[in-house]
């Protein structure tokens, strides 16, 4: 069996501050598209394909994509308030396709692409493409601590046990070492340099065993006994 190549364990994600600016910049057509697909962990070709027959009230189930073709069941994408704000938005009737470009048609791949790149230049973000939307929302999710490693891969559309799904996990914890690594515990100054201070058990200080006075003590019961 040939070894299957290891995934790369880099951030595929964009952080909220940049994505905030590369949509300020993104055509409102385009918007509606890609906003859509940061908010449901859709892929990007999910998205721009979607039919508003797909749409049942709180879901998306598709019965096409590459987890279809993978598993033989349909692709379920929940709805959150944000999707749905998404959905609200686009005028026009309610039937065919949910995201038309200019000309009224869905938004190919490479054209999406193109238009997400360059409002991400725009914006001084570097980017891929618009398939880190997905991981975004992915590593979001995870980062939030609300959803286990296998729920977060049932609703994106992963095969149960995925190890592409594990990366998510692996990021995440890897921010928080680098977190950890980069605090200070709240020692006093100079505590480090000074002299240890020995204690008993009950919490008292003593004098060593060496001192003067122990050193007499031991030196007048020696007398009496001799």
């Amino acid at each position: 069996m040939p070894r299957l190549p290891k995934i790369p364990l880099v951030a595929r994600d964009i952080s909220p501050e940049d994505l905030k600016r590369i949509f300020e910049y993104l055509p409102v057509r385009a918007r509606r598209v890609l906003y859509f697909a940061s908010a449901t962990g859709m892929r990007p070709s999910e998205a721009r394909l979607l039919r508003w027959d797909e749409i049942h009230e709180d879901k998306c189930i598709l019965n096409r994509g590459k987890t279809y073709k993978a598993t033989g069941q349909p692709r379920i994408a929940h709805l959150n308030s944000d999707a749905r704000a998404v959905l609200d938005s686009v005028p026009g009737e309610r039937q065919g396709h949910v995201f038309l470009n200019s000309l009224g048609k869905p938004y190919g791949v490479s054209g999406l692409r193109s238009i997400f790149k360059r409002a991400a230049a725009s914006a001084g973000v570097e980017v891929t493409g618009p398939y880190q939307l997905r991981h975004s929302w992915a590593q979001t999710l995870y980062d939030s601590g609300q959803l286990s490693l296998d729920m977060i891969g049932a609703e994106l559309g992963h095969t149960p046990g995925s190890p592409v799904t594990k990366v998510y996990a692996r990021i995440g914890e890897q921010r928080v070492a680098k977190a950890v690594q980069g605090l200070n515990a709240p020692v006093a100054p100079g505590l480090l340099d000074a002299k240890r201070r020995k204690t008993s058990s009950s919490g008292k200080r003593y004098r060593g065993s060496g001192s003067k006075k122990t050193r007499k003590t031991a030196k007048g019961r020696n007398r009496q006994a001799g």
